[in-house]
């Protein structure tokens, strides 16, 4: 059987990157909350500054409100850096997407998976990939500007 669509790219870190920060954005409800109580924080800092006309306090909860998201993203940064370079067979291989009516295979030199539409958690789009989700922490990751704008939309229009 002939593929409706192909797609060959290579999986390199930007990529993987890319991956990890759109997926912990997607499914990291905890971290959109902890972002809006930072920005709470600075905002505190502010109208508690003009009101005391005090600067102790302002600058603590100023300093709380820009130092904690600065130190989580330094966090997941290490972590996706550390889970990259540990596993080198995945770093800068090549991968071929073959998309068929009702089921989609991906190949690369490690192996070779297959997955009907119907197993597809969900489907995560960003400017630079999409991510077709099996699970909310496992994905096939591909590169927007291998793909045409017609495959784009097939992908899309796989989980609606």
């Amino acid at each position: 059987m002939e593929p409706k669509y192909q797609v060959t790219y290579t999986y390199d870190e930007e990529l993987f990157k890319k991956f990890n920060y759109a997926i912990y954005k997607k499914f990291n409800k905890p971290a959109v909350t902890f972002g809006i109580i930072c920005g709470a924080c600075v905002l505190a800092a502010i109208v508690f500054g003009i009101l005391t006309r005090s600067f102790f306090w302002p600058v603590i909860y100023l300093v709380l409100g820009i130092a904690f998201p600065l130190l989580m993203k330094l966090r997941i940064d290490s972590v996706i850096k550390r889970t990259w370079s540990s596993n080198t067979a995945m770093q800068n291989m090549e991968n071929n997407v073959f998309f068929y009516d009702d089921h989609l295979e991906q190949k690369n030199k490690t192996g070779e998976v297959s997955y009907d539409y119907s197993d597809i958690f969900k489907i995560v789009d960003d400017d630079f990939g999409i991510y077709i989700m099996i699970a909310r922490n496992m994905g096939i990751c591909i590169r927007k500007d291998a793909c045409s704008e017609e495959l784009t939309e097939f992908i899309k229009s796989i989980k609606k």
